[in-house]
């Protein structure tokens, strides 16, 4: 785990690096907060609604989030919020490409920025680091309990400590106890093994549980406590194949495996063959980089280890939203850990291996970079805020308003201005939302309905636009006004009669 001086100050150039581009790369509530919706949600709970929304599965995010926030405000920081759910997530992404580089030991801490660059390089990566999304903790938080469980020179309490601040990071992280208890129980001696194994466990999870059983009492509310604990897995409801996997017809295995690529490039294309083979290809890539750097440790802990945190997750997320990318940053930063950590090794390392790994980081991060950078870097755009702006705007121009999103992303664009929105047309169809828009302007005449359903993001991915836009509701006889892009109708007002 430690390292020489000048390895010490490139890990920390490197990490530096990595927080400023991932701080900057997009601004706050642009398009790319949008596509991620989660990250609004952290960044607006700690700014209109402060130690109220503190979730169980990734309880660290929101805490530091709400010490920061106040903070941020002291300094003068417009929407401070935003900026604190930011800092966290831009410096998650540093975390987890410094401890990558830091696998690569203390004389080939290189190889292990060739392992990393292409990772950095990913569309997920990218607008995970630079939206306050808290998926990234979490992934620092798997590969810090990894390096700690594959070192030798650690003890089992200290690996007990950084677990539970892995589960804390995110919840889910309990998926890789096996392999972390793989790790820990191969590097033990002797007939105690299986006795400190089973001891090391029991402590850890009671740890664990006396810690989450602390935040319940402090963030619980009226929740119990296994309802609490458990909310994103029980309450929440699995979907089968996903918002893109329709078109396909493939079943949720395939499209959790397809899911690889949309983390990698975007979604580019709907064949799901070309999304498997492009995903897989790419990971085993990284592979390949850590057999052609290979070093001197020991490959069998560590590739072990690593096939336990793909194989033992791997059923759940098939359950899970199988078509979000997101949960593959975990496998992939493992991978690319693993990869990095087999480089380590003292000697020279023969010249021909170099070249051909630098040639296969920078074909990777080049052919990455190509494919999805140009439509990644429209996510900086704010189209969806200004719609928002420009739709609470008239609706308090024509009194007594009431905010009806259509779609999930404007009901978190109505919540993250402080407004409580009626929920009743979400996730109508076109005819059914404009029944709904018709009876409600019948019902409460005296009110402004404010309508709104942005249809150019859907999920970030080029395909999207490729969608037909639908006729527009028949409203025009309540003296509807509409508001546009790119002659798509993304927001009907109502004003209210007199």
């Amino acid at each position: 785990m430690g390292g020489s001086s000048p390895h010490r100050i490139a890990v920390f150039v490197v990490g530096a690096l990595v927080f400023v581009a991932g701080y900057l790369v997009f601004p706050v509530e642009s398009d790319a907060g949008y596509v991620i919706n989660d990250a609004l949600w952290n960044a607006s709970g700690p700014e209109l609604r402060p130690w109220t929304e503190i979730s169980a599965h990734h309880p660290l995010f929101h805490v530091a989030a709400n010490l920061l926030t106040p903070v941020l405000d002291a300094c003068g920081a417009e929407q401070p919020g935003h900026h604190a759910a930011k800092t966290l997530s831009a410096m998650a992404g540093a975390l987890v490409i410094a401890l990558i580089v830091l696998a690569g030991g203390a004389r080939r801490w290189w190889a292990g920025l060739l392992v990393a660059a292409p990772l950095v390089a990913t569309s997920g990566f990218w607008i995970e680091a630079g939206t306050g999304e808290n998926v990234l903790l979490g992934v620092a938080g798997a590969l810090l309990a990894t390096a700690v469980a594959l070192d030798p020179n650690a003890r089992p309490r200290r690996l007990g400590m950084v677990v539970v601040l892995a589960l804390l990071c995110r919840q889910d992280n309990v998926l890789l106890v096996p392999a972390w208890a793989y790790a820990l129980g191969q590097r033990l001696d002797g007939p105690t093994r299986l006795r400190t194994l089973s001891v090391w466990l029991a402590a850890t999870g009671a740890a664990a549980l006396a810690v989450f059983t602390l935040i319940w009492i402090a963030f619980g509310e009226d929740w119990t406590f296994v309802d609490y604990l458990t909310y994103s897995a029980s309450q929440i409801a699995p979907y089968e194949s996903g918002s893109w996997s329709h078109a396909g017809g493939v079943d949720a295995v395939k499209v959790n495996v397809g899911a690889l690529t949309v983390l990698v490039i975007g979604l580019v294309t709907l064949d799901p063959v070309v999304n498997i083979c492009l995903g897989l290809a790419f990971v085993g890539l990284l592979a390949a980089m850590g057999m052609l750097l290979r070093g001197a440790r020991p490959a069998r802990p560590l590739v072990t280890c690593a096939l336990l945190v793909v194989i033992v997750r791997a059923p759940f997320y098939v359950w899970f939203e199988p078509a979000n990318f997101e949960w593959w940053l975990v496998p992939v930063a493992v991978i690319a850990w693993t990869a990095a950590a087999l480089t380590a090794g003292p000697g020279p390392l023969p010249r021909p291996r170099l070249l051909a790994a630098s040639a296969v980081s920078l074909a990777m991060l080049t052919g990455t970079l190509w494919t999805h950078a140009p439509h990644s870097w429209t996510l900086r755009q704010q189209h969806m805020a200004q719609l928002m702006n420009d739709a609470v705007e008239k609706g308090e121009a024509g009194g007594r308003p009431i905010w009806l999103p259509l779609s999930e992303l404007a009901r978190t664009g109505f919540r993250v201005r402080g407004l409580r929105p009626d929920r009743s047309a979400m996730g109508l169809s076109l005819e059914g939302a404009v029944k709904v828009i018709k009876e409600m302007t019948e019902d409460k005449p005296g009110q402004t309905i404010v309508a709104v359903h942005d249809r150019s993001l859907l999920y970030e991915m080029p395909v999207s636009e490729t969608k037909e836009e639908p006729g527009p509701p028949i409203l025009d006889g309540l003296g509807a006004q509409y508001l546009r892009r790119r002659g798509r109708i993304q927001a009907v007002i109502i004003p209210a009669k007199r």
